[in-house]
């Protein structure tokens, strides 16, 4: 009897054994590469993606890079309107934070993005991410056609601690980008994105108070080339529309003469100069506020500054950024030794206001014959206003040397836009706000040989406001007519801003030691879906669907 109840007792114990190791495995018994996570480490310290590269020096984990592999495509109609409705887009990055010795730290990233999307139209210029004082838009739906761009970016920083922890940084980012059309009317657009900037950090050690000061400079300019070519009839006849605005400004036929002079390689230039001031607190040996606040005033034109070339316009903004971070690190109440949690909670407000001027001028000739342009008063063409805001609260549970068995996260993301384009005696007004709020959570579960991650998500967006608000500042004349507009445009970036919409997404990840290497590999395949519940005059769809599958390593 004895006998029998001791097999019974080895036959529990060994059948119950790959479940106890699958739920429970200690830290030692799991390659310690396979605890790594690259893109939490990234987040733990706010100073880390800082602009202010002096904070790479609070850099405490071991060195830790990232390199991955990505292939999306996406099909559906709700999209913003310069967007396509069907695309497929390549990208290769590498990131890595490496410490060199005591002292520096180093972070270097690299990406390569290659876009091809069918029946696209609308803007000439390479993205409207970042804010445009006027637009080029084509003005036609029907010369749809294939668009290409290739985004190279490269990313250099370096902190060094000088002297008992007053530290120097130096920080670049350089993004090139070639855009393209493929049909008439055909552009072709070559932009240079490069910001530097130099920080430095000083940490003051207090019993009360332990605190860290950071300031920083900053210097940014922009280049955006545009050329304008047709390949195919020359008889037909080609317009775009100088927006100025809310889809509103004149309409320009191509030709050797204007905006979108066929002989001309036209620049957009921008300069930002700015400063940024960085706070944080540490009240308790878990417990750190993060502050950051960035101003930066930008000036730019299009055109060529010349005597003998046309400058279009003027443009200048006053940019102001605040961040926040309050994150807690707290011992794991329940589980295995050595596990804790890290909660967050960040906090981002911009704006930016923008004023943009149209130049007049006239040509006139010198004594040898030779062209020149004197310029009179500008004016004043449009006024903008952008504020962002986000609140993101995050959880991550259970962290098993730099991998957390959970991360959650629940955000508020606000934009709010005011425009208002000029054409005398006419002006348009335009203010939209849309409110975006999103929920994930994130699991990883630990194996023998491996990880699996399995993500999910969704989000709710509603806007609001008027998609425009015709005025005149005074009877117009029966010689004045109306600023040309495009209402197709117009209507189908209210609907991407302001209709009732959802998101849900997914994503499953297995990651695994390759063989004979230390390299911790990755498989992911991820899907979203967007659904407008309303559509407007002029949609081109209410869903969209993109599939990713992507590959890369963690070393």
């Amino acid at each position: 009897m004895r006998g029998t109840n001791s097999n019974w007792v080895r036959s529990l114990v060994i059948g119950a054994l790959p479940f106890y190791l699958f739920t429970f495995l200690p830290l030692n018994a799991q390659d310690s590469l396979l605890l790594r996570d690259y893109r939490f480490v990234k987040r733990t310290d706010a100073w880390l993606t800082s602009q202010n590269a002096a904070g790479l020096t609070r850099f405490a984990h071991s060195s830790i890079s990232e390199a991955e592999l990505s292939l999306t495509k996406s099909k559906g109609g709700h999209v913003d309107w310069y967007q396509s409705p069907d695309f497929l887009q390549a990208t290769a990055n590498v990131e890595s934070f490496t410490r060199i010795s005591q002292r520096a730290v180093v972070f270097g990233a690299m990406s390569y993005d290659n876009f091809s999307g069918h029946d696209m139209t609308g803007s000439a210029f390479t993205s409207l991410t970042s804010h445009k004082p006027f637009d080029i838009v084509e003005d036609s739906l029907v010369n749809t056609g294939t668009k290409h761009r290739d985004t190279y970016r490269l990313t250099g920083a370096v902190g060094v601690d000088v002297w008992r922890g007053l530290s120097a940084g130096l920080r670049l980012d350089y993004t090139a980008a070639n855009y393209a059309k493929y049909k008439d009317l055909r552009h072709k657009s070559k932009l240079m994105d490069m910001q530097f900037t130099a920080g430095i950090l000083l940490p003051l050690t207090s019993h009360l108070l332990p605190l860290t000061l950071g300031a920083n400079y900053l210097y940014r300019r922009t280049t955006e080339s545009l050329v304008f070519s047709l390949y195919g009839r020359e008889d037909k006849v080609y317009k775009s529309l100088i927006d100025y605005g809310t889809f509103m400004g004149r309409v320009e036929q191509f030709g050797s003469s204007g905006y979108t002079d066929k002989g001309q390689e036209m620049p957009l230039v921008d300069d930002y100069n700015g400063v940024g001031l960085q706070l944080s607190l540490q009240p308790t040996g878990g417990l750190t506020f993060y502050n950051a606040l960035t101003y930066a005033r930008r000036n730019g034109y299009y055109g060529r500054k010349s005597p003998y070339t046309i400058t279009y316009t003027d443009h200048h903004a006053d940019l102001l950024t605040y961040e926040a971070r309050l994150s807690w690190t707290v011992p794991e109440l329940v589980g295995e030794t050595g596990r804790r949690s890290m909660f967050s909670a960040d906090l981002t407000l911009s704006s930016e206001n923008l004023e943009n001027l149209a130049n007049t001028y006239r040509e006139l000739s010198n004594e040898s014959g030779a062209h020149y342009y004197e310029y009179y008063d500008p004016v004043k063409t449009a006024n903008k206003l952008w504020k962002n805001g986000q609140l993101a609260l995050t959880a991550d549970l259970g962290i098993n040397g730099e991998l957390p068995a959970w991360t959650l996260m629940a955000s508020l993301d606000w934009h709010s836009r005011q425009q208002t384009s000029y054409l005398y005696p006419y002006y348009r007004r335009q203010h939209l706000h849309s409110t975006k709020a999103t929920l994930s959570a994130t699991r990883n579960l630990l194996t023998p040989k491996g990880v699996w991650t399995f993500s999910l998500s969704t989000a709710y967006q509603k806007g609001r406001g008027e998609p425009y608000t015709d005025l005149t500042f005074a009877e117009p004349s029966d010689k004045q007519t109306a600023p040309a507009t495009m209402d197709a445009w117009l209507w189908r970036e209210y609907q991407y801003m302001v209709a009732p919409q959802y998101t849900i997404g997914g994503s499953v990840a297995y990651a695994f030691v390759f063989p004979q290497t230390r390299l911790k590999t990755h498989v992911r395949l991820s899907a979203t879906h967007h659904k407008a519940n309303q559509t407007y005059e002029y949609s081109s769809g209410k869903d969209c669907t993109s599939l990713t599958l992507a590959a890369g390593c963690t070393f």
